[in-house]
């Protein structure tokens, strides 16, 4: 029987308090700042969701949040030789960034592609 390894990169949602040390950090912008021996990329707070002729959600008008952004560039620099070789990325953000960012792992085929979210304990 054949096992499985995935080997997407995994996204960690944690507290300050508990980044591994080490870690790589996406840090959502106005947060406290990780544990100091952390490789921490930021990322700007979420902007109010904006509306236009299309119904919420329309495929068209939505874009990536800042989050899911940040961890695509997060994931081009470590292709490009910009950043050290990571497989673990823990995210501190505030709940509707992290649930978004949820989602967009989930529904970003890119994304999914990439990373994989970690189950909650």
């Amino acid at each position: 029987m054949m096992s499985y390894v995935d080997a997407r990169v995994l996204v960690r949602f944690t507290l300050p308090a508990v980044v591994p040390e080490g870690a790589v950090v996406l840090i959502e912008e106005g947060l406290p700042a990780a544990a100091p021996t952390a490789t921490v990329f930021s990322f700007p707070a979420m902007p109010a969701a904006a509306s236009g002729p299309h119904p919420a959600g329309c495929a068209c008008c939505v874009s990536r949040t800042p989050a899911a952004e940040a961890l695509r560039r997060l994931f081009l620099a470590r292709v490009r030789g910009e950043t050290a070789f990571f497989s673990e990325v823990t995210v501190l953000g505030r709940p509707t960034t992290v649930a978004a960012l949820r989602d967009a792992l989930r529904d970003d085929p890119g994304l999914a592609g990439w990373f994989r979210a970690a189950i909650p304990d």
